[in-house]
């Protein structure tokens, strides 16, 4: 099993899931993925938006281990990969 280092967390396949956050400006997008992160059995979404402002906050209450952002999102989509340490 990978060890980790510094600001990086490990999550036991046997008893946590990775806990992700979609940052897309399309819903149909963010149903998609949604549908196909699902299908992992390690994946868990816990929230989602189409907002740079929104995503903000989520990433705040929600802390993600990671986070789905599309590249067409407009504003400072660069705040979020910074945000879940």
């Amino acid at each position: 099993m990978f060890s980790g280092g510094p600001g990086v967390k490990v999550v036991s396949s046997t008893t946590e899931k990775i806990r992700v956050l979609l940052a897309c400006s399309t819903p149909g997008d963010r149903e998609l993925l949604r549908s196909l992160i699902e299908l992992a059995g390690d994946l868990q979404v816990v929230g989602e938006t189409g907002e740079v402002w929104e995503a903000r906050q989520k990433v705040s209450i929600l802390r993600p281990d990671v986070v789905v952002v599309d590249a067409g999102l407009s504003g400072e989509e660069a705040f979020i990969c910074s945000a879940c340490t």
